[in-house]
């Protein structure tokens, strides 16, 4: 059900190819690419996971890379990340990678359409995420 609603039924993207990493014959993370449904030439990486056993080794960071140069062979110019502020891990990978926060309004991408005061706090906490991440890249 999850997966359906995630997957082949999501409202914003059209996901065109899963990849999975695996560990012999053992499904270990998966992630997947993506095209926005009102541009198709903005590639995005969706739906990243691992199998808890398997944290903390830069696998994510792998499945991400593997999933920016298949992009790039699939002739997409451009890409967003996307996960959430709870996940501040996977926003320090995507920083890794150059991926900034993207905090206005974007119609034709993804709406938004929380209230002007919750963007405000989400964007507030979002830079703050990034400010983080930049001082720890610091030292």
């Amino acid at each position: 059900k999850n997966y359906v609603r995630s997957i082949v039924d999501h409202e914003i993207y059209d996901v065109v190819h899963t990849y999975f990493l695996m560990d012999d014959e053992k499904h270990i993370g998966v992630v997947s690419e993506a095209v926005f449904k009102k541009n198709k030439q903005v590639g995005v990486t969706h739906y990243l996971g691992l199998d808890k056993e398997y944290l903390g080794r830069g696998l994510g960071k792998y499945l991400i890379l593997y999933t920016l140069h298949k992009m790039k062979e699939h002739n997409l110019k451009s890409c967003e990340g996307e996960s959430n502020l709870e996940h501040q891990k996977s926003l320090f990978i995507h920083f890794d990678f150059g991926f900034r926060p993207k905090t206005e309004l974007d119609y034709w991408n993804t709406p938004n359409h929380a209230p002007a005061l919750v963007r405000a706090i989400t964007n507030f906490q979002f830079k703050n995420i990034y400010k983080k991440w930049r001082r720890s890249k610091v030292r």
